[in-house]
């Protein structure tokens, strides 16, 4: 290895890097970028572990993806984190639980009553604690309409179209709002997306 890759693999990192005869020998082109990346590979992970990796890599780019697979397996870690499947949005009340029963029907009274804190405190509590319930994200689209506050009535369908794409109603309302907002290629684009 040249002492001017050395020297720049000095100067980009900041750290006295130590260089062993496995990491000169790959078969990589010597550009600097690849001396540093191979280099602090090396040093961070040691050289058999990269060394598996990038037969591995030779295994996946010849097309035998079960060589390469069976390798990687080896070297890397299990994927330990588990995700939960998303959960199914729903219309009706009663699966509702007894705090989000709470929520609503205060929000329904504040409609009623036309007290803005009673509607917007509910609903917000609402749809961001209980997403899947669709008429609660419905219903804050129809106060924040009722009281003239149309873009952020716009951001709140959205933001649900977003997390339950699917709902037709949903995006029937999403379609509804652009339209009588004169939004029509947003509309357009939300029925193709």
């Amino acid at each position: 290895m040249k002492t001017t890759n050395k020297l720049a693999c000095l100067l980009l990192t900041g750290l006295p890097l130590i260089f062993s005869n496995s990491v000169l020998a790959l078969n990589l082109p010597h550009r600097e970028e690849n001396v540093l990346d191979r280099a602090i590979i090396a040093q961070v992970y040691g050289t058999a572990r990269y060394e598996k990796l990038r037969l591995a890599d030779d295994f996946y780019q010849q097309g035998n993806l079960q060589a390469a697979a069976r390798i990687q397996r080896e070297v890397k870690p299990a994927f330990t984190r588990k995700v939960a499947p998303p959960a199914r949005p729903f219309t009706n009340i009663e699966d509702l639980e007894p705090a989000a029963v709470v929520y609503w029907r205060n929000a329904n009274e504040g409609m009623e009553q036309d007290l803005e804190s009673k509607i917007f405190g509910s609903l917000e509590l609402l749809t961001e604690n209980y997403p899947d319930f669709i008429p609660g994200h419905l219903l804050l689209v129809d106060a924040l309409l009722k009281y003239d506050r149309a873009e952020e009535a716009v951001a709140a369908i959205e933001r649900a179209s977003t997390i339950h794409p699917d709902q037709t109603d949903l995006l029937n309302k999403k379609l509804e709002l652009l339209a009588a907002q004169d939004r029509y290629l947003e509309a357009a684009i939300a029925v193709l997306i």
